[in-house]
């Protein structure tokens, strides 16, 4: 072997890595944007709703200490569980709802990863995709039995015609 032949040899598989950490970096930031896509609103819901549930139990509160005032101490002293704010069922709705979408969410986003990691090791490995070829070969096929069923309607139509 000369020098020659081992530096071009080292600069290809030095190309080929780079081209894979490259299309590992692209990925990622794909990735990043998938899981973002999930974060962002899921988090923007779980505010509304806590804050929602806050603004109720604050004003639900404000009602109590309300009629606490008109109503007097003797009257609060006769009956105290009359005057409790009533928001068990809003924390109670509110935690749930929010239960719930952190594990929706939870799950989109294992999802993703889940993906995202089987597509970079493929990457890494120098294979391409495994759905990514098989969602391409689906949409070929359907589009060939889509030409095929068009071109069958036009030949049924010219043949009526006839």
């Amino acid at each position: 072997m000369n020098f020659e032949t081992v530096v071009n040899d080292v600069k290809t598989r030095v190309e080929d890595v780079s081209n894979r950490a490259q299309g590992v970096a692209e990925l990622s930031l794909d990735t990043v944007r998938k899981a973002n896509d999930i974060v962002v609103p899921t988090f923007q819901n779980i505010f509304d709703k806590q804050s929602g549930a806050a603004r109720e139990l604050f004003e639900s509160g404000k009602t109590s200490v309300t009629r606490v005032r008109n109503d007097g101490l003797k009257a609060v002293a006769a009956n105290p569980i009359e005057y409790l704010p009533a928001g068990r069922t809003v924390v109670v709705d509110a935690f749930s709802a929010s239960v719930d979408l952190t594990a929706k969410a939870g799950t989109e986003l294992a999802e993703v990863l889940r993906k995202a990691y089987e597509d970079a090791l493929a990457r890494i490995n120098g294979k391409p995709a495994k759905k990514a070829a098989a969602k391409k070969a689906a949409r070929k096929a359907t589009a060939k039995k889509t030409a095929t069923k068009t071109a069958a309607k036009k030949a049924a139509a010219k043949k009526a015609a006839s």
